[in-house]
């Protein structure tokens, strides 16, 4: 699999990266281009104000497995429990060209947060434009999602809620 960037922690900014020509020929790998705010339950502090902003991810490798998890952006939590969701952290202001709907690429995956705001972006080709959620995922506790700019894409916003979640009131 071939990446971009992973940074984890707290008041991290990643801007006017771009990333090109990334993806997985195994149909089991993660792939993202750009990926923060991972929380673990490992021991590390849990995510805060993390911000993906002015980033590119354009043209996944055409020779990445069909079948496989490519995503462009991420914010995202390993663990299933209630501790170390990330906090305050922001997709903003990007630019997403998967160059073809066909295969599922996902533009946006946003999950397993509080307070996570994806705004004024834009999403072009893509199955998944995002925020996206399978269902299987870890919930992200709130979400505002606004002033973004799909084209082309087969999903806009997917977000599919697991099962073993009980919405309150």
């Amino acid at each position: 699999a071939v990446g971009g960037i992973a940074v984890n922690g707290t008041h991290i900014h990643v801007r006017r990266i771009r990333v090109k020509d990334f993806g997985s020929k195994d149909s089991t790998t993660v792939c993202r281009a750009i990926s923060a705010a991972l929380s673990t339950s490992t021991g590390s502090a849990p995510a805060l104000d993390c911000v993906i902003d002015s980033c590119v991810a354009e043209l996944p490798s055409s020779s990445s497995d069909a079948s496989g998890q490519v995503t462009c952006l991420h914010l995202g939590k390993a663990a299933n429990d209630d501790a170390d969701y990330h906090t305050a952290c922001v997709i903003r202001d990007c630019y997403v060209d998967c160059g073809s709907n066909t295969k599922p690429f996902r533009g946006i995956e946003a999950s397993g947060g509080v307070g996570t705001i994806v705004e004024n972006n834009r999403i072009l080709n893509c199955r998944y434009g995002g925020p996206y959620q399978n269902g299987t995922d870890i919930p992200t506790k709130d979400l505002i999602v606004r002033g973004n700019y799909y084209y082309n894409v087969v999903y806009g916003i997917h977000l599919a809620v697991p099962s073993t979640i009980i919405p309150i009131g």
